[in-house]
């Protein structure tokens, strides 16, 4: 199996997070205060999707709270036959835009005429998932990197254009600016986050929540 199709497992993960440490002593001064990250394959794909829409330049608080009454009003049965039967005014109640609307039911639409199959997408590559969800109108490839990362639990993907990202490293790494895809590129090169750079964003996220004392 090709590194960009290999999935998280314990033991995996584990080495990931040793890895890291041993090759950034910054990042390890956040692995060492932080929760353990554990990749977690999602067996709920469209879900997954449909959830890193919704999250599309959201809060996390936010784009939960959308999620949360979507996800009952559908009683936890997101299926492509749901959300095409739904009207686009019930949605809004939820609190979605018109735009990420469209973009789930394409999404629902390429899904039910078989034109995207979540079943066998999971054993593509990361660039062929890629390619694939992103000829739907709406998703592009940070939508696409969140599916590979928290629905297929993917352990080598860097979001570089993810702002959270970029600001976590401006402030690990002590940059004057926000650092544009280049430097993050080059930082993760210079740190050897590779083959783990899942697991690097992860905790790079949790550095710029709050140390609990």
């Amino acid at each position: 199996m090709s590194m960009d199709r290999k999935n998280g497992t314990d033991h995996e993960t584990n080495a990931g997070i040793r890895h890291l440490m041993r090759n950034d002593s910054r990042l390890a001064l956040v692995i060492e205060r932080s929760p353990g990250f554990r990749a977690r394959k999602s067996s709920r794909h469209l879900e997954m999707l449909v959830g890193s829409i919704i999250s599309q330049q959201l809060s996390g608080k936010v784009a939960d709270k959308i999620f949360d009454r979507l996800d009952a009003y559908f009683q936890g049965k997101i299926t492509a036959e749901n959300i095409l039967a739904t009207e686009d005014a019930k949605f809004r109640e939820f609190g979605m835009s018109f735009a990420k609307i469209n973009c789930v039911k394409e999404l629902a639409s390429e899904i039910k005429t078989k034109n995207i199959n979540l079943g066998r997408i999971k054993s593509q590559s990361n660039e062929d998932v890629i390619r694939q969800l992103t000829k739907v109108k709406g998703i592009g490839e940070w939508t696409a990197q969140m599916y590979l990362m928290f629905g297929l639990a993917r352990l080598d993907i860097l979001p570089v254009n993810d702002f959270g990202i970029r600001k976590a490293i401006k402030n690990l790494y002590k940059l004057k600016e926000m650092p544009d895809t280049k430097k993050v590129i080059a930082i993760s090169e210079k740190n050897k986050w590779a083959p783990y750079r899942t697991i690097a964003s992860w905790y790079l996220w949790r550095s710029l929540e709050p140390v609990e004392k």
